[in-house]
């Protein structure tokens, strides 16, 4: 990619993390976003089709590293708390991008894409158990569930939160 538009592109990112980091996304318009990145709004509109689609984007990216990070998707069933594990371990990873990006009236999103995103892989890997309802629930169980506490449990260490989560998931599953 060119210099020049790897430089915009990032000023526009660090611009609108540096803004979100403060407002509701619903606050934030594509003039205030160019003026903090000290770009043209032409430039911004070159990547992107308006700010939602700006924040979607940076949204899907860290879904798309926290899939990366588990080593094994599979796991999910035949071992629980290593997926777990592995899991939150990717979410403390990307934690400052997390609360940044799933504030506020986006909250619920990042949960959702987590969902749909490894349940489409883990059944690409193992196709049979698309048409398993329990094996579907006990995933959806383990991914909100686990998120929620996750989530809710902020102020305590991240590494206990995270060892308690999978505890409980290596029991109830």
């Amino acid at each position: 990619m060119d210099k020049r538009i790897q430089k915009s592109k990032n000023s526009i990112i660090n611009a609108f993390l540096e803004i979100r980091a403060k407002k509701p996304l619903e606050k934030i318009t594509v003039t205030e976003l160019c003026q903090k990145a000290e770009i043209n709004k032409s430039t911004f509109y070159v990547h992107y089709r308006d700010i939602y689609d700006l924040s979607e984007q940076l949204e899907d990216e860290v879904v798309d590293s926290i899939l990366q990070s588990i080593q094994h998707p599979e796991k999910v069933f035949d071992a629980p708390d290593q997926f777990t594990q592995e899991l939150f371990q990717a979410y403390q990873a990307k934690n400052s991008l997390i609360r940044i990006l799933f504030s506020d009236t986006r909250s619920m999103l990042l949960p959702q894409k987590i969902h749909h995103s490894v349940k489409d892989l883990l059944f690409s890997i193992r196709p049979e158990y698309r048409d398993d309802p329990e094996k579907d629930i006990r995933f959806t169980y383990q991914i909100y569930g686990g998120y929620y506490a996750y989530k809710e449990s902020q102020q305590y260490n991240p590494e206990y939160t995270i060892s308690v989560i999978s505890s409980l998931t290596r029991k109830n599953m």
